[in-house]
């Protein structure tokens, strides 16, 4: 997020030690979005962190999975479903 590439190194280990290729990946949402002292980021910089490691799943193959945005129990029932779903 401060400018620094990624390696050769880290590009390699990327491509080769891969994890499941389904990615569950929550957007930032406005409506709940708040700083605190664990969350230092502001919106916009939520924004370009959610950009940049959508991008980073993408250039390695992953399978996103975007989780709407919806009560808790439906998020959790989207994710469980999905994660039924491929069994």
């Amino acid at each position: 997020m401060i400018g620094i590439g990624i390696s050769n190194e880290m590009d390699s280990l990327g491509k080769n030690l891969l994890y499941n290729k389904k990615v569950f990946i929550l957007p930032p949402w406005k409506e709940i979005y708040q700083t605190d002292s664990e969350r230092k980021q502001t919106w916009e910089e939520a924004i370009f962190t959610f950009t940049k490691m959508k991008e980073t799943y993408l250039k390695y193959d992953y399978k996103l999975i975007e989780v709407p945005q919806d009560t808790i129990q439906n998020r959790v029932n989207f994710i469980l479903n999905n994660i039924n779903s491929s069994r």
